[in-house]
């Protein structure tokens, strides 16, 4: 009896060293991540959606499946906007997602990917006292504050104990960062003034003090172009809101003026696309750009030209459309699209390349004098 007192005390005190030895992971707050390509790059193991042991501490048996779902990304989480394409210089985006029926204990990865190659991975214990167990990720971002992602395509993959959210079909999210199509830093024609839009989202003006004034605040602040007489900034306010594929189609962008030294903004026309690069004619009277993203479609490009008339004041304008235009060629199920950005002749006549689509001659073609004043085109030289 003694020798089996004696044993059964040993298992039961075995038992007990077992339990003192399980470790209490405290959970420590998720943080925002620093991403740059020139980085030092975390070598971690390539995801497995293999299923791992749970280490919560919460027993899991008739529990409902904790998820995360709906990725999407900002660079402002207060303003409910979202979007997947970002300008060059975008100093920091942030992934926001919603999560139900977390649980205390849970382990969290994300594997961040620039141009599709592993670049750093964060994992760490669910921190439940912050999150609970159902809401919104809003505190995760990928940047850099000196100068700006860099182009390329940046995927997050999200892990619940090593189950790939959501689970089963599988599109990670992901977003781009695009070169800039525009000058976002241009100097007056006099060298008096620099206007600048490095932070997309503000309109800076320079003096050559050195001083520095706000001048506007928007969405996407492109295409900055001075007016010759050093005064006004011409420049697009770009709204991706509504953007569906990487060609741009769903952008739009309102046209605006602005006055340096009082600061009086002025939206001279609101557009249910994109636009390009502005061209302003030697006498500041007329605008010459291009509407539409480029996408084309068998037959069809959704490009065309367009012309602005300033107003005395410049403080509003009216639009011209390439289809009010005669003298241009067209024909049905076809289409004729400018293929870069043309050149002011004189004061009112415009000369660019046109180009068509399917059943439009070929031998139309080429080099087209728009004359803003009678809206009229022809073909050069002839």
């Amino acid at each position: 009896m003694k020798k089996l007192s004696t044993l059964l005390t040993l298992h039961i005190f075995l038992i007990t060293a077992c339990t003192f030895n399980v470790e209490v992971l405290t959970p420590e707050p998720l943080s925002s991540e620093t991403l740059t390509p020139t980085g030092s790059v975390v070598t971690a193991p390539t995801a497995s959606a293999t299923v791992a042991a749970s280490t919560s501490t919460t027993p899991t048996q008739n529990l409902p499946a904790a998820q995360f779902s709906n990725a999407r990304f900002t660079v402002d989480v207060s303003g409910n906007i979202y979007q997947n394409i970002f300008p060059a210089r975008t100093r920091s985006v942030y992934a926001v997602w919603d999560y139900q029926n977390m649980r205390a204990g849970m382990m969290i990865r994300r594997d961040w990917y620039y141009n599709d190659v592993l670049w750093i991975t964060r994992e760490e214990p669910w921190d439940f006292s912050k999150y609970g167990a159902n809401g919104s990720i809003s505190d995760i971002s990928v940047y850099d504050l000196d100068i700006g992602l860099q182009s390329g395509k940046y995927r997050l993959e999200l892990y619940i104990d090593m189950q790939p959210q959501p689970i089963g079909e599988i599109e990670w999210p992901a977003f781009m960062v695009v070169n800039a199509t525009s000058e976002m830093r241009v100097t007056s024609p006099n060298g008096q003034w620099v206007a600048e839009a490095d932070d997309p989202r503000k309109l800076l003006v320079r003096d050559t003090g050195k001083n520095v004034r706000e001048l506007f605040s928007g969405n996407e602040i492109t295409n900055l172009t001075w007016l010759p007489d050093s005064q006004h900034v011409l420049f697009l306010d770009r709204d991706r809101a509504r953007q569906e594929t990487a060609f741009g189609v769903g952008i739009r962008d309102d046209l605006w003026i602005i006055e340096i030294v009082s600061g009086q903004s002025n939206l001279l026309y609101t557009h249910t696309t994109s636009m390009g690069r502005l061209v302003v004619s030697p006498d500041s009277h007329y605008i010459a750009s291009m509407e539409g993203s480029g996408f084309a479609d068998a037959c069809f490009v959704d490009s065309k030209l367009i012309f602005f008339e300033l107003a005395g004041d410049l403080r509003s304008a009216t639009s011209m459309k390439q289809e009010q235009f005669s003298g241009v060629p067209e024909a049905p199920d076809s289409s004729v699209y400018p293929v870069e950005v043309g050149t002011w002749q004189s004061d009112t006549e415009y000369l660019v390349t046109l180009d068509g689509t399917c059943i439009i001659d070929q031998n139309l073609m080429g080099a087209y004098l728009f004359d803003v004043q009678g809206l009229s085109a022809k073909k050069s030289g002839q």
